[in-house]
Parts: C-alpha cells; sequence; structure tokens
C-alpha cells in the first residue's frame, strides 16, 4: 500500500501543514478553512518489501 506525507501552503492565508495519506490529495487548509489547497510537495514513504524465497533443505538420511 502506498503512503505519502503531504507538504501544504495555503494561498489565502499563508498557513503550512503536514499531513500524511495513501494518496496526494487536495485538502481543506485548518487554518482558515480554505478549499482544496493543493499540495506542493509529497514524499513517498511506501516501504517494498521483498521477501526472499525459502531456501531448500536438504535432509541427509542415515540407512540403517
Amino acid at each position: 500500500m502506498s503512503w505519502f506525507r503531504n507538504h501544504y501552503v495555503c494561498v489565502a492565508c499563508e498557513g503550512h501543514w503536514l499531513a500524511e495519506s495513501a494518496e496526494v490529495q487536495d485538502a481543506d487548509c485548518p487554518h482558515c478553512r480554505a478549499y482544496d489547497v493543493v499540495p506542493y510537495r509529497s514524499d513517498d514513504l511506501t516501504r517494498v518489501v521483498v521477501r526472499a524465497p525459502a531456501a531448500k533443505v536438504r535432509v541427509k538420511v542415515k540407512a540403517a
């Protein structure tokens, strides 16, 4: 799943804030309630986990 930290600056009141979400999206200013403020920068915080394939284990069986 993707995860982003969005950086915003409101052009109406010049307020700055950060918001994290699963997508880059417009937001409402928490200072003056201006609508649809576009982020000027988004940091991709997505972590990709790569799992190594299971190792093959050879078991030696002793003949009786």
